[in-house]
């Protein structure tokens, strides 16, 4: 690999850290494109290129009931074995709801990464409100 493609790898990474459960929120499917195209970790521009297309694309695209259950379960997973017996009995309670595009679950999951320090989730692009 290049020094370009090393450096358009790192710049990858760094953008998939903050992107990835945004993307996950829009579409399976392009979440799983963007995974094999980072597969064994062999980067280009002609990569690069599609990933940018391929969030452009999802800008476009609003998060369902379904893609946001998955995404947050996943999300969930960072908290599950940290949190509380009244934080777990919240997040049930709010999983389980019909609605889940009123971004209440979102702002609990939002608390609980500045609860629990959660660098990595507090870096990330949310899902329903606007990227700042």
């Amino acid at each position: 690999m290049s020094i370009q493609d090393i450096n358009l790898l790192k710049s990858f990474q760094s953008s998939w850290a903050k992107h990835k459960y945004w993307v996950m929120s829009r579409s399976q499917k392009a979440y799983n494109k963007i995974r094999l195209l980072a597969k064994e970790n062999d980067w280009s521009l002609e990569k690069q290129e599609t990933y940018e297309k391929i969030l452009i694309d999802l800008e476009e695209i609003q998060p369902t009931d379904q893609t946001l259950r998955v995404t947050y379960q996943h999300v969930w997973g960072y908290f599950k074995k940290l949190a509380t017996i009244e934080e777990k009995q919240r997040y049930l309670d709010m999983i389980d709801q019909s609605n889940l595009l009123d971004s209440q679950l979102e702002s609990f999951l939002k608390e609980l990464s500045v609860k629990y320090n959660q660098e990595y989730l507090l870096q990330m692009r949310w899902f329903i409100e606007d990227y700042e």
